[in-house]
């Protein structure tokens, strides 16, 4: 890592959407959340308003009541504010509240205490490590946010929802589309679990988090100088991390990709390809 942690700029969005396997609607709506999360990083609320749909306007009484409880720019703690954001791939959901072919992308959201602002998406850009920031940078908060695009006229509109801890226009507590939590585990475990498992629940990172797993899965990749494995299909688009302190080299060396292993290690929450493992272990 250097020492100079430049945000990602315009054109590594540029790069990482083009890299990615998104076709047609998708890559057409990324162009308007692309503006939209350009406009938030800056504040730019006057902008930002009218890119919202019509039925997400209507969530906030006004457009100062949407900067003050909008999910994206509201979401964090004390003093942090958004600084960066990296958008990732999508998909085109069928049918979405009424709408129909809607593109769900995932953004990264970055956010660091106002006086340390500028901590920025060079981390990001390395991910799957991004799970390693918050253990880097105590002054950065994560959130990935499933942002949802909709066809109005001939326009590509933002559904940017609430923040869940904030009221709604009517004065009741709102809700948001983020996925919630419906599974709990109980007990430090260890908890057997198929890599296959962990990936197909959106809340696994949190549900497993602060548990120990025994994961068992097929080797996706690997790498001896960071001890480094990751579980999962080698054509899938997620992972486990699994992270190994103790002098592993000789083992992971031995690996090849596709194979069943299993590996117990701490979860210790997940980025936006799966969950994460510290202090891993092969089990025998």
């Amino acid at each position: 890592m250097t020492s100079d942690l430049s945000q990602l700029t315009s054109d590594q969005n540029e790069i990482a959407n083009l890299t990615s396997t998104d076709t047609g609607q998708v890559i057409d709506a990324k162009t308007t959340l692309n503006q939209f999360l350009s406009d938030a990083k800056v504040g730019n609320y006057q902008a930002m308003w009218p890119m919202l749909s019509p039925d997400c306007q209507a969530l906030y009484s006004t457009e100062s009541d949407f900067q003050s409880n909008n999910i994206v720019t509201q979401k964090y703690s004390g003093f942090y504010v958004m600084d960066s954001y990296y958008v990732g791939s999508g998909s085109l959901l069928a049918s979405w509240q009424g709408y129909t072919n809607v593109p769900e992308i995932q953004v990264v959201l970055v956010a660091n205490e106002s006086t340390a602002a500028g901590v920025g998406m060079e981390i990001i850009a390395q991910i799957p490590i991004i799970n390693l920031i918050s253990g880097m940078i105590p002054t950065t908060e994560i959130y990935v946010w499933n942002a949802h695009c909709v066809h109005v006229g001939n326009t590509w509109e933002i559904y940017c929802e609430r923040d869940s801890s904030s009221t709604s226009a009517s004065g009741t507590q709102s809700t948001t589309t983020t996925p919630t939590t419906t599974t709990t585990v109980t007990g430090p475990g260890p908890f057997v679990v198929t890599a296959q498992e962990l990936l197909s629940n959106s809340n696994s990172s949190v549900i497993y988090n602060g548990k120990i797993l025994q994961v068992t899965g097929p080797v996706k990749d690997f790498n001896i100088a960071t001890k480094t494995v990751t579980l999962g299909q080698v054509d899938s688009s997620g992972w486990v991390s699994c992270y190994f302190q103790d002098s592993t080299a000789a083992q992971i060396s031995s690996l090849s990709k596709g194979q069943t292993i299993t590996i117990q290690g701490n979860c210790t929450g997940g980025d936006l390809f799966g969950p994460t493992l510290n202090s891993c272990s092969f089990v025998k």
